[in-house]
Order: structure tokens, then C-alpha cells, then sequence
């Protein structure tokens, strides 16, 4: 399969652009609606849509009871979104410190 100069130049600078944001596609969107602004043209006017409703398959609804009353039985396992979130983007979040101490910790040695 032969190479496309301009497929291979749109993901060059989308890579650029996920750089220089950090990934977080709020702060791209931001920065080019500030370009069109400052620009004084419109780039895309689209008419708002009213959003679809999507037919969940039995076998996922079935995962997702199954995992919200794992939830409800155990909510000690589970960890609030804001921990998560600075998880994937790789930022150091609170530690429960006794979580992190080990029975060996207070051992003799």
C-alpha cells in the first residue's frame, strides 16, 4: 500500500498539536477557536443536533449491572474519577497512607 503525502501531513501536525496541548482536546479546541476568532472568519457552522439515543446490547447492560452492584458491594474499592483522571494523564495523586504501609513496616528488624 503506497503512502498518501497528505494523510501522512494531517497526522503530523495533529501529533504537533496533541504535543503542545498535552493531549487535552478542551485546550486544542479552545486554542483554534481562538484562531477563528482573531482570524474574523468562520472556519464551519454546523446546525446543533439534538443527540441520539443509543440501544444498549443485553450482553452490555448485563456487564454494566454486574459492575455497578460490584460497586455497591464493595465501595471501598472503588476510587473517585478525579483520581483516575490524574492518573491517566500521569500526574501524582494522594496516596492513602495506610494503604501504603506494609505489616512488615512496623516489624523489628
Amino acid at each position: 500500500m503506497s503512502r498518501d503525502s497528505i494523510n501522512d501531513e494531517i497526522r503530523a501536525i495533529r501529533h504537533l498539536l496533541a504535543a503542545k496541548f498535552d493531549n487535552d482536546l478542551d485546550r486544542i479546541v479552545a486554542d483554534l477557536q481562538r484562531q477563528q476568532f482573531e482570524s474574523g472568519r468562520t472556519y464551519v457552522t454546523l446546525p446543533r443536533r439534538a443527540p441520539q439515543s443509543a440501544e444498549i446490547p443485553a450482553s452490555q447492560r448485563e456487564e454494566l449491572d454486574r459492575r455497578l452492584a460490584e460497586a455497591d458491594a464493595n465501595p471501598a474499592a472503588s476510587k473517585p474519577w478525579e483520581e483516575v483522571q490524574a492518573r491517566l494523564r500521569g500526574e501524582n495523586s494522594p496516596v492513602d497512607s495506610s494503604a501504603s504501609e506494609s505489616p512488615e513496616a512496623g516489624a523489628p528488624g
